[in-house]
């Protein structure tokens, strides 16, 4: 597994909400059936486009994660699931209501309203709200890894 320190602070974070319905793909299905799996046929979709924050948000934001009580949250299931151009990136994903118990801490940790991680998270917070009325279960995140480790990774 990764951590936020193997992304790339200097480059955008994407963001989205997602829901999990069930998968159509007869392959997946079969797969499913033949493993015994059933949680195969369930897979996370994005309901929105996603939200880019700029290198400058990217750095503000992860640098809060990393001091902050959160941090944990963040780095509990980053992985490399997919890449862009042939450079992985990282994915994780928490629960709305837990983004959101971190969006206000964002708010309440920073005390100038100009600071970058505060206007941040008020541009994710009123996301979030649009995100929950689509059906969103999840936030995910994704951003370029930088740790060597991580390159030439294969989803």
């Amino acid at each position: 597994m990764s951590t936020i320190d193997d992304i790339d602070h200097g480059r955008e974070l994407l963001l989205h909400g997602s829901q999990y319905r069930r998968v159509d793909d007869s392959k997946m299905i079969s797969l499913a059936r033949a493993l015994d799996t059933p949680g195969l046929q369930i897979c996370a979709y994005p309901v929105t486009p996603d939200i880019r924050l700029s290198s400058g948000e990217t750095a503000a934001f992860l640098g809060h994660v990393r001091s902050s009580g959160w941090r944990e949250d963040f780095d509990v299931n980053l992985q490399c699931l997919s890449e862009v151009d042939g450079e992985p990136l990282l994915t994780g994903w928490m629960s709305l209501e837990k983004f959101r118990g971190f969006l206000a801490s964002c708010v309440m940790d920073t005390v100038d309203i100009h600071d970058p991680v505060r206007l941040a998270a008020a541009r994710l917070h009123a996301a979030v709200g649009e995100w929950a009325t689509l059906g969103a279960h999840d936030v995910c995140f994704e951003g370029y890894a930088t740790n060597a480790k991580n390159k030439g990774a294969t989803p």
